[in-house]
């Protein structure tokens, strides 16, 4: 072959080569930009599907976060108004046993009846607190046992009840008792009595108070 010839088929070959090569590489960039597009949408669909799951998980920490402080706040606001409350009732009974504000000798006699018309005896010892049983006169007892209405002999305690006041009557042989000292009745009307202040206090006419710890 001719040196031109061969020359001009070695110029032809050369450049339907590179002509491929172009092609290729073309297509090549045009896959590789696909493939990242591809990869970009699903790149982004992720990154919403976690940002979308770490919203959610945020709120649902925010509300029980705002569970708990509202939890909070009501147990405090409840524990606040316990502590108003049994603070009155301390009060009450330093009051009573200090007899203040009403006829003593009168309440004594009142509650002594309404114990011993509690027990089934026939005598009862009354026992009262530290320095109280002086009122226990002979006129006292009288009029105790009118209230009573049914007969009844009564006694003193020769010991002082460990009591702030009121009185703790038991039966002559020990085993009936009625504790109806200033604290113990306090106790057995606490939920009433707690009820009526905190509608004074508070405004809550039913009672709410007693779900107070």
């Amino acid at each position: 072959m001719e040196t031109g010839n061969r020359k001009a088929l070695s110029d032809e070959i050369i450049n339907d080569a590179q002509k491929k090569a172009t092609r290729a590489a073309t297509r090549a960039e045009r896959d590789a930009k696909k493939i990242l597009s591809q990869a970009g949408k699903k790149a982004e669909a992720v990154a919403e599907g976690v940002l979308a799951a770490a919203r959610e998980r945020a709120e649902r920490q925010t509300r029980s976060i705002l569970a708990t402080v509202g939890q909070e706040v009501r147990r405090e606001e409840l524990d606040a108004k316990q502590a108003v409350l049994d603070d009155i009732f301390r009060q009450a009974i330093t009051r009573l046993a200090k007899r203040e504000g009403y006829n003593y000798p009168a309440t004594m006699a009142a509650l002594a009846a309404e114990a011993i018309r509690a027990m089934d005896s026939a005598e009862v010892v009354l026992g009262f607190a530290q320095g109280c049983a002086a009122i226990a006169t002979d006129e006292w007892l009288a009029g105790v046992a009118r209230r009573v209405g049914r007969p009844v002999a009564i006694r003193i305690a020769e010991q002082p009840e460990p009591i702030r006041g009121g009185l703790v009557a038991r039966s002559a042989d020990g085993r009936l008792v009625y504790d109806n000292s200033f604290a113990a009745r306090l106790a057995r009307q606490r939920p009433e009595l707690r009820r009526q202040v905190a509608a004074m206090l508070y405004g809550q006419a039913d009672g709410q108070e007693d779900s107070a710890p």
